[in-house]
């Protein structure tokens, strides 16, 4: 992709986390990102029906936020391209709907710079991609919507036009973006800063060019129709949209890497903790515990993973101590009991050791524990 490298990704562990010019993301996360940038007072929301996790089937946009949720889905399209997944299980990125004619959702979509710029060409393409008509805004209501934005984004459009058609221009475009596409002294929304430093030097480039003088970094959206009907609207600032859908996807991947490393922590840690102590009793020791074994309880009055935890480790030692030295297992012991309720109460230590263990697991525990007499 020739807008790949715009701007710096994201990095994280030392590698490429995301790139900021150029993602993927679930589009229900991208249409909330937007909705949350547009929103004032008002809650603008997604209106699915979940059928199954594979896929969101969408309902019809009404008032009073008809308007409001249409620019939702016509400022997520003006951004985004629609993606798919081929027979490999790998995303592709085509030009079809966000919305199927079963009011399903494309679950997947591409936000980057490239379809800004290439949709803003043809913006009456939109009401298409998005399947407007289906989700309850027919052309007519349409019509006057996209004439007043063709209208207050004029000059954007033209350019827009200009850099698609040039191909020398183009390029030559690109390459003084990426020359000057990063910004070292961001503070705060770095990747808001650096999306705003890309339109920037979009316009600076056009203006030494002679192309012609607008703000790339602002965008006119219809935000309602006064008395006459006429539409009314406001500038946005476009930045700040894809800034927010950029962080959107951030904070979901970083979400996803702690959640993965916590988990496989806690996992390798869990069966380590297993493992050993399923080798502490189910062997006679040819080493002795050295170590102080500590008072084991016949029955428990705190029943928290964390502690039962110990006192199981506890009977363990007494157990290494006592196969060691008595070269055999003592009368009644059966290690699959122990071993069981150990791999049980780890289960609970991992997720939450102030957790506590069921009724049936404290009698198990009794039971078990009847060995203290003949272990210290």
């Amino acid at each position: 992709n020739t807008l790949n490298g715009m701007i710096p990704a994201i990095t994280g562990n030392n590698q490429m986390l995301l790139n900021r010019d150029r993602f993927f993301i679930n589009t229900l996360d991208g249409w909330n990102a937007v909705a949350d940038t547009l929103s004032n007072k008002e809650k603008l929301s997604f209106n699915i029906e979940k059928k199954d996790n594979s896929k969101i089937y969408v309902t019809s946009i009404k008032e009073p936020n008809k308007l409001p949720e249409a620019m939702c889905w016509l400022l997520l399209a003006l951004l985004a391209s629609p993606s798919g997944v081929n027979r490999s299980g790998n995303y592709f990125v085509g030009k079809g709907r966000l919305v199927y004619d079963n009011y399903s959702v494309s679950p997947m979509i591409v936000v980057s710079f490239e379809n800004y710029i290439s949709n803003l060409c043809s913006l009456r393409d939109l009401y298409w991609y998005t399947n407007l008509e289906l989700l309850g805004m027919s052309w007519n209501e349409a019509q006057g919507i996209f004439s007043a934005m063709e209208m207050e984004n004029a000059e954007r459009i033209r350019q827009a036009r200009v850099i698609a058609a040039n191909v020398d221009l183009s390029t030559q475009l690109l390459a003084y973006c990426r020359r000057n596409g990063d910004y070292k002294t961001a503070s705060g929304d770095r990747t808001y800063q650096l999306v705003q430093r890309f339109f920037r030097n979009v316009k600076d480039y056009l203006v030494k060019n002679r192309i012609g003088d607008v703000e790339w970094t602002k965008f006119w959206i219809p935000t309602g129709f006064d008395e006459q009907g006429r539409v009314q609207g406001k500038m946005i600032d476009i930045c700040r949209v894809y800034a927010n859908i950029c962080n959107e996807k951030e904070e979901i991947l970083r979400k996803q890497i702690l959640n993965s490393d916590f988990n496989s922590v806690n996992e390798i840690d869990g069966s380590k903790l297993k493992q050993s102590f399923s080798q502490q009793v189910k062997n006679i020791s040819l080493k002795d515990y050295t170590g102080k074994v500590n008072p084991i309880p016949g029955y428990l009055i705190n029943k928290t993973a964390q502690y039962v935890k110990t006192k199981l480790e506890d009977i363990a030692n007494g157990i290494q101590r006592y196969t060691y030295r008595e070269k055999k297992f003592p009368d009644g012991f059966i290690s699959e009991r122990i071993i069981k309720l150990y791999s049980e109460v780890i289960d609970l230590y991992i997720k939450n050791p102030k957790s506590e263990i069921s009724d049936s697991q404290s009698n198990e525990y009794k039971e078990i524990a009847k060995i203290k007499d003949i272990i210290l």
